[in-house]
């Protein structure tokens, strides 16, 4: 997942905790919130709310692209946004 979280433009931790947290309330409109483990929260949490975030690496480190589709939905919960990190 780091290599992941690189790939799609962060370069330290400060930052992924700065969109992690701005994604706090976002991440609960989601559709199959409640299903997600840990590490799906946080890669979900970051799509939402870094729209570059496209990238995704499977379990043995091939990466895809969002679809459309995918893409769509994470837009849909960027309206809850929080406006700045805590």
């Amino acid at each position: 997942m780091i290599e992941e979280i690189k790939a799609n433009g962060y370069n330290s931790i400060k930052e992924v905790q700065k969109d992690f947290n701005r994604a706090h309330i976002a991440i609960q409109k989601y559709n199959g919130f409640e299903n997600l483990n840990n590490a799906g929260t946080v890669r979900i949490a970051l799509h939402i709310a870094n729209p570059n975030y496209q990238l995704f690496f499977d379990k043995s480190g091939k990466i895809f692209v969002l679809t459309e589709s995918t893409l769509k939905e994470y837009e849909e919960c960027r309206k809850y946004l929080t406006k700045s990190a805590v």
